[in-house]
């Protein structure tokens, strides 16, 4: 009998020891999830006011360079310099620490800690933290494509191209997709995506043709919406788009940028040299016949040059673009008055994507965001 009771009682103990264990670890692993997003949204929202702030001194500044008839371009633009400043835990521990007086915006002053002076020995955000911003503005403009305009079409048309003639990319043209379709080229799933956006009813491959049959009759039949893009996320409807092509294209894609020109100064050396730059090439001339080794030379050159004091293309200009584009040898290939409507070294600090991440522990948590920074809103979120 006294066996069985401690039998009984053993297996009670056992039962509430390993329980207790259980409960103990989800409360540090539930612990970790809110304390990675809290270092997430931290994170997000320093960048965001960072943002914020270099949109009002870029105008600020602006006035007095123009007051005091400066070269607007002789300067590293404002946009570029605030998205160098860094934004991860460690910095902005260190200055929570010291009362938080340092950031004031309004927008942003919703968090109760922000003015809590804390220890040395609990850092207000334990754990990692990291924000970066991308400007819309260094990407190719999707909506534009609704345009009429014959020249605006055709540079569009001219980057997109470029960017999907990658033979890396020759695959997708080949093979069917998870749901059995493909295009059967770069300038039939151009010709698609033209088709969704534009307001008309006639194919952009083929005008003489009627779009809604055409996609009526498609395996995978469709209609097309005939209206701008509200998400990039729409870009998986069109025919010839699959998860792939679907990744590369929205990330160097906007529907936010109102503007058929990429900003020289934030683009990635990859779109400026191979994709915009097909778009000025002079009429008359095929890209097929240009040797490739001078795009290539151009491009090594303006990637060594990101790593120069982490300036990345901050102080690239027309007027050195147009320098490198003759001394790389493609000055006789290259449109002066095409390479003006493709690129712009005017700085705009108003739409970015915001990445942030944070992490506790095991737990990591991270979110996706499109700041407009003239309003200080957020126009889109995702955490992940």
């Amino acid at each position: 009998m006294v066996l069985l009771i401690i039998f009984m009682v053993t297996a009670v103990v056992s039962d509430f020891q390993y329980n207790s264990n259980v409960d103990f670890e989800l409360a540090i692993n539930a612990r970790d999830e809110v304390q990675a997003e809290y270092n997430a949204l931290s994170a997000l929202r320093v960048r965001a006011m960072i943002l914020r702030q270099s949109n009002k001194l870029k105008g600020g500044l602006d006035q007095l360079q123009k007051i005091a008839g400066m070269d607007m371009n002789a300067m590293l633009p404002i946009g570029k310099m605030m998205e160098m400043i860094p934004v991860e835990c460690g910095i902005l521990s260190s200055f929570l620490s010291k009362g938080g007086d340092g950031f004031s915006e309004e927008s942003f002053d919703d968090d109760p800690a922000s003015g809590e002076v804390l220890s040395d020995e609990e850092p207000p955000l334990q754990g990692e933290c990291l924000a970066t911003a991308e400007s819309e503005h260094s990407k190719i403009s999707i909506n534009m494509l609704r345009r009429q305009s014959n020249r605006t079409s055709k540079e569009l048309t001219a980057m997109l191209l470029a960017m999907l003639s990658d033979p890396k990319l020759e695959r997708h043209f080949q093979e069917d997709d998870r749901n059995g379709n493909h295009a059967e080229s770069p300038e039939e799933l151009i010709g698609a995506i033209q088709d969704w956006v534009d307001g008309n009813t006639e194919q952009a491959i083929s005008p003489s043709s009627d779009e809604e049959n055409h996609y009526d009759f498609m395996d995978e039949s469709y209609k097309v919406k005939n209206a701008p893009f509200d998400s990039l996320a729409e870009l998986q409807l069109v025919h010839g788009v699959d998860d792939d092509l679907y990744e590369m294209l929205s990330k160097n894609m906007s529907i936010y940028n109102d503007s058929t020109r990429i900003e020289i100064a934030t683009a990635p050396p990859e779109r400026i040299v191979f994709w915009g730059l097909p778009a000025t090439i002079r009429d008359g001339v095929s890209l097929d016949t240009i040797p490739i080794e001078p795009f290539a030379a151009l491009y090594n050159f303006l990637v060594d040059s990101t790593g120069i004091a982490g300036l990345g293309m901050g102080s690239l200009n027309l007027g050195m673009l147009t320098t490198l584009i003759q001394e790389a040898g493609l000055g006789a290939y290259i449109d002066e008055s095409k390479l003006k409507n493709v690129f712009t070294d005017k700085s705009s600090t108003t739409w970015y994507t915001v990445s942030a991440m944070g992490r506790a522990g095991n737990a990591s948590r991270r979110i996706q965001a499109v700041f407009q920074a003239t309003e200080g809103n957020f126009y889109y979120m995702r955490m992940e």
